[in-house]
This record gives C-alpha cells, sequence and structure tokens, in this order.
C-alpha cells in the first residue's frame, strides 16, 4: 500500500544517518584545542575530571611526574599566572582499536615580574575511548620557549604599557595570526628576506614565527588564503612603499596588484610561495 511503501522508504533513507557514528576526530579535536585549555584557565575541576582518566599520568618540562589528582588539586588550588592559554594540534591519529594520539603546540602568554611574555611548548598525549568517551591516559610536555616582549608600537599596534615600558598584549584584540604552507622553507626564506621575520620549527607539520611585533605560524598544508576566494586579507605597513615592493618580488614573492591608492593612502598586493595572499600599504 502507498503508506507503507513511503514508510519503509523513510527507514531505507534515514537509518543510514541515525547508526552513523559520532565524529571521533571532530570530538578529540575539541577535548583538545577548547576543554582542556578552559579547563586549566577557569579551574574547572569537574571538567578537567571529566577530561582525565583514573590513570592519568603527566610528564613535566623537567621529567617530573604527576597524577590525576595532582592534576586535579593543582588546579583547585592555583590561579592561572597567564592571560591566555591556546593549543594548536599538528597531529592527530585515531586507530581502529581506540587509541588516539594528540600532538602540537601550546601557547602561553601573560606578565610577571620581569614583564609580558610569550611561551610555547610542545605537548603529546595518548586518549583511550572508554564507554564511548574519550579519557587521556598520558600527557608529555617539552621544548619550553620562554620570549620577552619589548615595546613596539607601529601605527595600529593594540599594546598597552606595562611595567618598564613594555608592551602587553591588548585584551580581545588580535594576538596571533596562522596560514597555511606546502614548502614551510621556502616561506621563511621569503618572510625572511623581505620583512626580517623570524621563525621557530617544531617539526614537519608547524612552523611559527614573529615579524617584531606579532606572533603566528604556518601550518602544514596546501590551502591558500586569497581574496579572490574569501580569504582575510593581511595587511603590512611600510614607510617605503616602493622599495618594499621592489623587496618582495626581488625575494621570490609575486605582485597580485601592483600599487593604487584609496582613502588614507596607497598599497600593492602580493602573493607569498605558498600563494598566500597580503598587502602592503603607506601612508606616503
Amino acid at each position: 500500500m502507498p503508506g507503507s511503501s513511503l514508510a519503509f522508504l523513510a527507514v531505507l533513507i534515514f537509518a543510514p544517518f541515525q547508526d552513523r557514528p559520532p565524529d571521533d576526530k571532530a570530538i578529540l579535536r575539541y577535548l583538545k584545542e577548547v576543554e582542556w585549555p578552559r579547563a586549566y584557565r577557569e579551574q574547572d575541576v569537574a571538567l578537567l575530571d571529566r577530561i582525565l582518566g583514573e590513570d592519568f599520568e603527566r610528564i613535566g618540562f623537567d621529567g617530573e611526574r604527576s597524577s590525576k589528582h595532582d592534576e586535579l588539586e593543582r588546579v583547585r588550588t592555583s590561579r592561572p599566572s597567564y592571560d591566555s592559554l591556546r593549543f594548536t594540534i599538528t597531529r592527530l591519529d585515531v586507530f581502529p582499536n581506540g587509541t588516539a594520539i594528540i600532538s602540537g603546540i601550546g601557547t602561553v602568554t601573560g606578565s610577571d615580574g620581569e614583564g609580558p611574555f610569550t611561551m610555547t611548548y610542545r605537548s603529546s598525549n595518548v586518549l583511550i575511548k572508554r564507554g564511548g568517551l574519550w579519557k587521556a591516559v598520558n600527557s608529555h610536555v617539552s621544548g619550553r620557549k620562554l620570549v620577552r616582549m619589548e615595546e613596539t608600537r607601529p601605527l595600529g599596534a593594540n599594546t598597552d604599557k606595562g611595567e618598564g615600558g613594555r608592551a602587553m598584549p591588548a585584551d580581545q584584540k588580535i594576538n596571533y595570526l596562522e596560514m597555511f604552507a606546502e614548502d614551510f622553507d621556502a616561506v621563511q626564506a621569503f618572510y625572511e628576506k623581505a620583512f626580517g621575520w623570524t621563525f621557530t620549527d617544531y617539526g614537519p607539520e608547524y612552523r611559527a614565527f614573529n615579524d617584531g611585533t606579532m606572533d603566528g605560524g604556518f601550518r602544514k598544508g596546501k590551502l591558500r588564503s586569497t581574496t579572490a576566494t574569501g580569504g582575510a586579507l593581511i595587511i603590512l605597513y611600510a614607510k617605503d612603499l616602493e622599495a618594499t615592493r621592489s623587496k618582495v618580488l626581488a625575494s621570490g614573492g609575486t605582485l597580485v596588484q601592483d600599487i593604487f591608492s584609496f582613502p588614507g593612502g596607497r598599497r600593492f598586493h602580493f602573493a607569498d610561495p605558498n600563494g598566500n595572499e597580503l598587502a602592503v600599504w603607506s601612508d606616503r
């Protein structure tokens, strides 16, 4: 009968979607990049208790060991001494036996008795799926690097003066930039030569940079950011626009749009060796 046929067809169409398992990688990415940092930042003991397995063990920077009980007690009693904590995943593997490996780079910003700082570190984590929930059983942190931020205030810089006249990260302002690159060595050579950026190599999946005022990084990938595809446009400032254009081209960049005027100044657009489109502007 028509009614029965329609019902049977609906079952055939929707049953596969009802039985579809959750996306483990999406769950793990949210757990590591959002929930785990939030548990420490907001001293959310209940959230951290849900993330960590009963047999959790952490190996710290100096080889010290801590258990789940130690971590919960630390979060409960120690107020965070930093302003922000961000984690960027560079490896996420899920295996058929219900085990996952997550590794990546943590970035911490804050201020202490010596002034503002940015600290980066590497972290590797092992998680096991138990009762349908992912539980962290091991975390190993290493490669800690601490950078003191001297004050630099270019046009439009979002910084406030702290102790000793140094620049402090401004609350809720742009603080970090990320782009993609297939060839880290090529983009590093270009930005070093064209703009004097400095780089930190974090292995085959990530390379961080500092342009003198802001931190950022390149993830491994074929994607590229262009205005034609709706990508955000990163714009640098230069006192001498023509000289900067010559340096960009001599360093291996390609011209996307030559110098043109707009209300308030002039600018040109260029592409780096990966094809990411940026611009340089000047009020002169």
